[in-house]
């Protein structure tokens, strides 16, 4: 890249998350993003905000939440936006025109992006989410070549119904395997059926926070539930369920992604040269991280992980990361 007259060092920064300060993804997307702009700026002040979206989401609430930064933030000096997840970057789009125009945005957590999302629109740069279900299911079939069927759990949020396209897409390649999305489900008709998942079976949790019931529940009940719950193994693909009794994956770490989108303000502010007035990178932090203890509970050889896993809760005897 080419570099561009330098801008000045941001002062004040607003960061607009879609979902709230509970929410496990958030919470690790929030410590990526302070802990790099601390360390780059000296001086910075951060206002965060929540849109709660898992929770509400009509266009009514939208409108009035517009209102509301409308109201606290038309005078204030912002020089920059941090986007979080799909619904924040769109509420910004729908309402530019009225405010933050001119205020260069830098986007993470976005599922898919459309073209037209650019047009009549400029300093957007950031990165679109990419999970990694191919190379997890190829983790899987390894540990479990007798594998038929794929039980995937994802709820019917915006991001459910994206990441639902983006892993059909990636998993068709593999004809022998009969693939079950359960995001029509209850949350209780999930756990009903994966109660009797049979042992040719493995599970890929997503997320599970909406409802198709109206409820809303939180990341780690519910990866904790479909993990204790299932009597065949559970892999994932965001690195909030490592822990929460999932075997791993290759997951997707919201702190990285938080930590990347600061580098691209910071290049930003740095007259780096982005080639125009839009920039869209693909996430591919993903680390291949899994948990010893249920490797173990579930008697998978550890020799078949790809070189380099990370592994959580190792004993002693063993080293905690795989290098060969």
């Amino acid at each position: 890249m080419g570099s561009i007259d330098a801008i000045e060092e941001p002062q004040k920064i607003l960061v607009l998350h879609s979902y709230n300060d509970q929410y496990s993804w958030t919470k690790d997307l929030m410590s990526g993003i302070e802990d790099a702009l601390y360390r780059t700026y000296e001086d910075v002040t951060i206002r965060v905000e929540y849109l709660d979206s898992k929770n509400i989401s009509s266009d009514m609430y939208f409108n009035e939440f517009h209102k509301m930064l409308v109201l606290k933030y038309a005078d204030q000096d912002i020089n920059a936006i941090v986007c979080a997840d799909d619904h924040a970057f769109s509420l910004l789009l729908r309402y530019r025109d009225v405010l933050f125009k001119e205020v260069p945005i830098f986007f993470c957590g976005i599922n898919a992006l459309d073209g037209q999302r650019f047009v009549n629109q400029n300093n957007l740069y950031g990165i679109v989410e990419k999970t990694s279900p191919y190379e997890t299911l190829q983790v899987a079939l390894a540990q479990n070549p007798e594998i038929e069927k794929v039980y995937i759990i994802l709820d019917e949020s915006v991001s459910g119904k994206l990441a639902q396209e983006d892993i059909s897409t990636e998993l068709s390649i593999f004809n022998n395997v009969e693939l079950n999305f359960m995001n029509d489900l209850s949350f209780e008709q999930i756990l009903k059926t994966i109660r009797h998942a049979d042992k040719n079976a493995i599970i890929f949790y997503g997320f599970y926070v909406v409802d198709v019931d109206g409820g809303v529940h939180t990341l780690d009940y519910t990866t904790s539930k479909v993990s204790h719950t299932s009597p065949v193994p559970v892999y994932g693909l965001w690195d909030f369920s490592l822990d929460h009794g999932i075997v791993g994956g290759k997951l997707v770490s919201g702190r990285a992604q938080g930590e990347r989108v600061v580098a691209l303000l910071t290049d930003y502010f740095k007259g780096v040269d982005f080639g125009g007035t839009h920039y869209v990178e693909y996430s591919e932090s993903n680390v291949h991280l899994y948990d010893y203890k249920y490797i173990e509970h579930f008697k998978l050889d550890v020799a078949k992980l790809p070189p380099n896993s990370q592994i959580i809760n190792v004993p002693d005897s063993f080293y905690k990361n795989i290098k060969r």
